[in-house]
C-alpha cells in the first residue's frame, strides 16, 4: 500500500438560511499520512468514481464529519467521524484517523 506524508488544508462549511454553502473556516494541517484504501465504477454507464482514502492527522486536529479536506491537489470529503486512536495503557493517542471520499464524474 502507498503511503505519503503530506500537508493538508481543510475548508469547514456551514449552510446560510437560504440553503447555499458558506465558508466559515479555513485552515491547514501539519504532516498527514494519506492511504488510498479503494476506488469504484457505477455499472450504470456513467463516468462516476469513487475513490476511498485514510488520513492519519495529528491527534490534537479538530475534524467535523462535514468538513472539506485537500490533500495532494485532491479534494475529499470527510466520510463519517473521525476516529481518535487512544492507547490502552496511559492513554497516549498518536493521531486522528479521517476516512475521506471523493466522487467525480
Amino acid at each position: 500500500m502507498a503511503v505519503n506524508r503530506h500537508m493538508a488544508s481543510v475548508k469547514r462549511y456551514r449552510l446560510d438560511r437560504y440553503g447555499d454553502r458558506q465558508l466559515v473556516d479555513a485552515f491547514r494541517i501539519g504532516e498527514c499520512i494519506i492511504a488510498p484504501r479503494s476506488s469504484s465504477e457505477g455499472n450504470d454507464r456513467s463516468t462516476t468514481v469513487t475513490a476511498d482514502a485514510q488520513l492519519f492527522v495529528p491527534a490534537v486536529a479538530v475534524i467535523e464529519p462535514s468538513d472539506e479536506i485537500e490533500v495532494a491537489g485532491t479534494v475529499y470529503q470527510v466520510d463519517g467521524e473521525p476516529v481518535r486512536w487512544e492507547s490502552p495503557w496511559g492513554g497516549w493517542s498518536p493521531h486522528l484517523a479521517v476516512s475521506l471520499r471523493r466522487i467525480t464524474g
